[in-house]
């Protein structure tokens, strides 16, 4: 998934907004945030509040929420954060939700007013206040008595989002400004930062940006000049050129929390530090959010690009693995083992009809893969094999007993 992405300063650390949003990919001015300590274990209160006029909903279901907010930051860090999650008891406010919403100019006052009011509480025992209201999020209701999600210091954040979608993804955007991540940045459907926060009706917000996930110290970028990768996932993240402006290259995938992004491939992102970011859409389509066109080798099947001179980006198809299986089929009154024509050092794995994993072949030493099964049913079995280069062949076995 190739995305070229520049970066500039701005001053808003709401959520993004379903109804101001742009329609396309664009410059967008951001401002950085204090960075906090990502990585370990963060302590984090919901302190739930609710108005003279709204409150939050008799069936409303926080335990479930909290942690899919857990899990979502396991994910992304790779294990790198651990949140412990405590959400309090219900504290009403003397004033209506819309005399905090109108206009969004007295949200301080809605932090100030929360704090205040839980007297109970030792809020600096936490690394951070999340301020749960009830209600709605002005983000998707465009409703001006409702209240814009957004961070000043503490997190402020809806019971629930209009149309059913899940706040989720909100509640993750907003965390991510207290730990250091600036404004909405520009990626559509692919960051936590854009319109992503909304993936799968906002239950599957997408991951945090590559970009972001090394300003978080989640991954460290392997430097290199010249990049040529075969289309396999990989968990290394690849960085060319170096100081003010660098390129950086990663593999997103429909999976976990990205499950809702537009598709599967490399994303490279085009840095540019303290002046601006875009994202560079693989198809030079600018008029969508994302979409199966912008990775590479995407709907576009492009496999190549110059950054710059002397850094290139190569993507090399992987071939189809010639592996023949004999005997075939396999009678067991006859032969125990079924030896696989393969090259040295593959994983060769097999799997009966439903897709369960039941065996794989060894290298026993004597130049060929192996597979002795044991305790299996008459039929017919499917083997993947992979080489160490990332290619695959794939075949039938029948086994008669």
């Amino acid at each position: 998934m190739l995305r070229l992405l520049l970066l500039i300063p701005s001053i808003c650390l709401a959520a993004p907004s379903l109804y101001n949003s742009p329609k396309s990919i664009s410059y967008e001015y951001v401002s950085t945030t204090t960075k906090a300590v990502t990585t370990g274990t963060k302590s984090v209160l919901f302190l739930r509040v609710e108005f003279g006029d709204v409150k939050f909903q008799p069936d409303a279901c926080f335990e479930d929420l909290i942690s899919r907010f857990v899990d979502y930051y396991r994910e992304v860090s790779d294990g790198k954060l651990s949140i412990v999650a405590t959400f309090s008891k219900t504290y009403t406010l003397d004033e209506t939700m819309g005399y905090y919403g109108a206009g969004n100019e007295k949200i301080e006052e809605l932090k100030t007013d929360a704090r205040a009011t839980a007297t109970d509480i030792n809020l600096s025992g936490y690394h951070h206040i999340m301020i749960l209201h009830a209600g709605c999020g002005e983000e998707t209701s465009d409703n001006d008595a409702d209240i814009f999600s957004q961070w000043l210091g503490d997190s402020i954040i809806p019971e629930m989002e209009a149309y059913n979608i899940s706040p989720l993804g909100v509640w993750c955007h907003e965390f991510a400004h207290y730990l250091g991540i600036p404004i909405n940045l520009p990626f559509g459907y692919w960051s936590l930062m854009d319109v992503g926060c909304y993936n799968g009706n906002g239950d599957s917000p997408a991951h945090l940006d590559g970009y972001s996930k090394y300003k978080l110290d989640w991954i460290t970028p392997q430097g290199t000049e010249n990049l040529t990768l075969s289309l396999k996932p990989t968990s290394t993240v690849y960085m060319l050129g170096t100081g003010y402006e660098y390129f950086l290259v990663e593999w997103r995938e429909r999976k976990g929390f990205d499950s809702f992004i537009p598709g599967d491939g490399f994303l490279a992102y085009h840095i540019k530090e303290v002046e601006k970011w875009a994202v560079y859409p693989a198809d030079n389509n600018w008029d969508n959010l994302g979409d199966s066109g912008d990775p590479y080798p995407g709907s576009t099947g492009r496999r190549e690009v110059t950054f710059a001179p002397g850094l290139t980006f190569n993507l090399i198809f992987p071939s189809v693995l010639s592996v023949k299986a004999y005997p075939n089929p396999l009678n067991l009154a006859r032969n125990t083992t079924c030896f696989f024509d393969a090259p040295p050092k593959s994983l060769i794995k097999i799997y009966n009809i439903n897709g369960e994993l039941v065996g794989e072949a060894k290298d026993r030493y004597i130049g060929k893969m192996s597979w002795r099964p044991k305790d299996i049913a008459s039929g017919v079995y499917i083997f993947v094999a992979e080489d160490p280069e990332g290619n695959r062949g794939y075949g039938k076995i029948g086994v008669i007993k």
